[in-house]
C-alpha cells in the first residue's frame, strides 16, 4: 500500500494548522473574550456578546475547515473565507481606533490563504505529473470518515 504523497502531506498539514487557528482563536473569544482582548490591546469594549459571537463562528469554521480533509471541494471554502475576512479586516481599518491590529490580522489571513493555495496547487501539480486526473465527480469525492 502507498502512503499519500508529499504534497497530499502538506495540503493536509495546511488545512489542519488553518483549522486549528481558528479552532484555537474561536475557543479562546467564546470562553474568554474580555481576557483575548486584553491580550492583543485591543479598546475597551463593554459588551462582549459579539465577541463571543465571532468566537462560536470561528469554531463551526474551524470544524467546516476539517472537513476539507475529506472534501476537497472545501478548500475552496478556506481560501474563498480567508480572502473574504482580508477584505473585511482592510476595509474596516478605515473605520475603527485599532487600525494596526486588524492590518496585522489580515496580513495573518492572507498567509493563511496562500498556504492552502499553494498546498493545492503543489498537490494538482504532483496529481498532473503522475497522469491522474484531478477532476473529481461527485460521488467518488465522498471519503468516509475514519472514526
Amino acid at each position: 500500500m502507498i502512503g499519500p504523497s508529499k504534497a497530499a502531506l502538506f495540503k493536509q498539514l495546511s488545512i489542519i494548522v488553518v483549522a486549528g487557528h481558528s479552532l484555537i482563536l474561536g475557543i479562546a473569544l467564546l470562553f474568554a473574550p474580555g481576557e483575548v482582548l486584553a491580550f492583543v490591546q485591543w479598546p475597551l469594549v463593554v459588551d462582549l456578546f459579539f465577541v463571543s459571537q465571532a468566537g462560536i463562528f470561528l469554531v463551526i469554521l474551524g470544524f467546516a475547515y476539517l472537513a476539507a480533509l475529506w472534501h476537497r471541494v472545501l478548500v475552496w471554502l478556506i481560501i474563498g473565507s480567508k480572502l473574504g475576512a482580508v477584505l473585511f479586516l482592510f476595509g474596516q481599518s478605515f473605520f475603527v481606533e485599532a487600525r494596526f491590529h486588524l492590518i496585522l490580522a489580515g496580513v495573518g489571513d492572507v498567509c493563511l490563504a496562500l498556504v492552502v493555495l499553494v498546498a493545492v496547487m503543489v498537490e494538482s501539480g504532483a496529481r498532473s505529473d503522475r497522469g491522474t486526473s484531478d477532476s473529481v465527480d461527485v460521488a467518488e469525492e465522498h471519503t468516509p470518515v475514519p472514526w
